[in-house]
């Protein structure tokens, strides 16, 4: 095994490095300390702490209360066996890289397929997009690290800053809440206002139907697709003829259709333009490839697994109806709401959207946005009104 697979094998060690490289000289804590940063397992996020130091990279100091730090020196002989790597002839892993980019993103200016064990393959253009290097972005930090902000008036206010950076956020909700709109607010916001790439993977529109919506809020994604700033995975099976699928260019049977090959267009479209943001709209659509539901389980579990391996902020939108655990609940409802809670506890975040009712003597109903869950990280719990307007959608974090 080579230097950089040792230094990047797991995604863990490049939140380690990346957290380092952020605050060097400034950072000098404890295996519990860094985990909670990080929203990680204490004992995983030790083991990778002791595999850098014993790499070199890591300075160790305490018997008792292990304490680790990282200088200006182990900054800059990362970066160099970073760069070395990519000089040698040796092939580089596509997750190992993507990762190494997670630190050092701005010295690595292009990534040659030849590098590359696995084939680079194209979503919606007939060529690879090469997208010129971005300038340097300010990442919002706070005391519980790094985070990317979705850019919706209300919203980020509400999470107190913005999404965990590099995790994985559900948003659920019924039919017509919003989800895809927010959704593509989040990465067109990203693309537009903080220089950071965009992929969608869509299992419910195809691209000439998405492109029109979203181009009835100003977003036009067909520009940034032109730009190699935007991508469009088209997974959609009901859309398809009958028996067939498509992954973005292309058609297989239905009966044929493979996780293991979307997962890895993602992973390649991710790694062609650089994506910091990534959305899967909508995750309930692989009921209709998966009816069993311990395949099903596994097959999210497999997804959230590459989705995490890229290094971006993700969101996975779901739908689910408005109901409760009620006594006398349908068979079909309360499957689907058992569904819905082992989803909840994979993701690192839970957005929901609902309307519901107001109170007594007001009259119409009022939708509604809450942070359920947000692990390692302080938001507001409280559900907040929204709306969708012509501009997209907007948060009302002062009113309740």
């Amino acid at each position: 095994m080579n230097s950089l697979e040792q230094l990047f094998d797991t995604q863990l060690k490049a939140d380690i490095l990346r957290l380092f490289h952020n605050n060097v000289h400034r950072l000098s804590e404890t295996a519990e300390q860094i985990a909670k940063r990080l929203g990680s397992n204490t004992a995983e996020t030790e083991r990778d702490l002791e595999d850098l130091a014993s790499l070199g990279l890591l300075k160790k100091a305490g018997i008792m209360k292990k304490v680790y730090s990282f200088g200006s020196a182990n900054d800059a002989e990362l970066r160099d066996r970073v760069l070395k790597q990519l000089k040698s002839k040796d092939a580089v892993s596509p997750d190992v890289l993507l990762r190494a980019r997670q630190v050092y993103w701005k010295d690595l200016p292009s990534i040659p397929s030849t590098k590359l064990s696995t084939r680079v393959a194209t979503t919606s253009k007939e060529e690879p997009i090469h997208s010129p290097t971005p300038p340097p972005r300010k990442v919002p930090h706070t005391a519980y690290g790094p985070r990317t902000r979705i850019g919706i008036p209300g919203l980020d206010e509400v999470l107190c800053g913005g999404l965990p950076a590099g995790k994985i956020i559900m948003v659920v909700g019924e039919s017509g809440a919003g989800k895809t709109v927010l959704a593509s607010q989040y990465l067109y916001n990203g693309i537009n206002n903080f220089r950071e790439n965009g992929l969608l993977v869509s299992m419910k529109d195809n691209r000439r139907d998405y492109v029109w919506e979203m181009n009835q809020f100003g977003w036009d994604f067909a520009s940034a697709e032109k730009k190699g700033k935007f991508s469009f995975i088209n997974a959609s099976p009901i859309r398809a003829p009958p028996g067939e699928a498509k992954l973005g260019k292309l058609t297989i049977g239905r009966k044929q259709f493979s996780l293991l090959r979307l997962l890895k267009l993602v992973r390649n479209s991710a790694l062609t333009i650089n994506a910091k943001r990534i959305v899967v709209d909508s995750l309930s659509m692989l009921e209709l490839h998966y009816l069993d539901g311990n395949k099903r389980r596994k097959a999210i579990i497999d997804t959230l697994e590459a989705l995490e391996g890229t290094g971006a902020t993700c969101m996975l939108t779901t739908d689910f109806t408005s109901i409760g655990l009620e006594p006398f609940m349908a068979l079909e409802d309360f499957l689907r709401f058992s569904i819905i809670q082992f989803e909840k506890q994979l993701f690192h975040g839970v957005i929901s959207m609902q309307t519901i009712g107001r109170d007594e003597g007001r009259r119409g109903m009022v939708r509604m946005i809450q942070i359920e869950k947000m692990k390692a990280t302080e938001t507001d719990r409280q559900p907040r009104p929204y709306r969708i307007t012509d501009k997209g959608i907007e948060v009302f974090p002062q009113e309740i």
